[in-house]
């Protein structure tokens, strides 16, 4: 089955959008002067910005879901376009020139 404009956004943003997926508590701890890495406020901090990231990410979500719901509209109209056309091209057509040319 083809991936979904949906799985398609979600595994492209998503999946590498939490915090922890870049970059561990250990690795932001190592971002600070060595003086400070003990800090309580440091892990607070790494929390903080993983909370912010999850908000960042519930916003991407929601975008995707307008995406797909849009793109299920435009091809609504494409569908609804192309009938209205064959529709009049069908009108243009003799139905006996299509008799004699199956004989």
């Amino acid at each position: 089955m083809a991936p979904t404009e949906e799985s398609i956004l979600s595994n492209f943003l998503l999946l590498p959008a939490a915090l922890p997926t870049f970059i561990t508590l250990q690795k932001f701890t190592e971002l600070f002067p060595k003086s400070q890495r003990s800090h309580p406020q440091i892990r607070l901090l790494y929390r903080e910005l993983q909370y912010l990231r999850g908000l960042q990410t519930d916003e991407i979500q929601r975008n995707i879901a307008k995406e797909v719901k849009r793109g299920e509209r435009q091809q609504r109209e494409v569908v609804k376009v192309r009938r209205k056309t064959e529709k009049h091209e069908m009108e243009g057509i003799d139905v006996r020139e299509i008799e004699m040319e199956t004989e």
